[in-house]
C-alpha cells in the first residue's frame, strides 16, 4: 500500500512540473526544461519542445497513474511490478521528447 502511494505521489508531482512546460509558460533557461544545444539556439524550437516534453510526461504520468490505481490489487501488487509501471511510460516520453527535438517534428 506505501508504495502505491508513493507512486501517485511521484506521478503528481512530475505533472505538477511539465504542466507549465505544456502551457509554454518557461522561457529558456538553463535549469528548467529540456536544454540541448538546439533549444538553446532558438527560443521558438525551446518552446516546442518544451511543450512537447510537458504534453508527454502528462499523458504517461495521467495513464500510469490511472493503471496503477486500476490494477493495484492484481498483477501490479508488487513493488517491482508498480517500479516498472513508472519507469517505462516516463523513459518512453523521454525518448520521443529526444527525438521530436532530434527531427524538429513528429516525421
Amino acid at each position: 500500500m506505501f508504495s502505491v502511494v508513493f507512486f501517485l505521489i511521484a506521478y503528481a508531482v512530475i505533472a505538477l512540473i511539465a504542466i507549465p512546460l505544456a502551457m509554454r509558460l518557461i522561457p529558456p533557461n538553463p535549469i528548467y526544461g529540456v536544454r540541448t544545444p538546439r533549444t538553446a539556439d532558438n527560443p521558438e524550437h525551446w518552446y516546442n519542445v518544451n511543450a512537447v516534453a510537458g504534453q508527454l510526461l502528462l499523458a504517461a504520468c495521467g495513464v500510469s497513474a490511472i493503471l496503477l490505481m486500476m490494477y493495484q490489487g492484481t498483477w501490479l501488487k508488487s513493488f517491482w511490478a508498480q517500479l516498472v509501471l513508472f519507469v517505462i511510460p516516463i523513459a518512453a516520453a523521454v525518448i520521443a521528447t529526444l527525438y521530436f527535438e532530434k527531427k524538429g517534428a513528429w516525421k
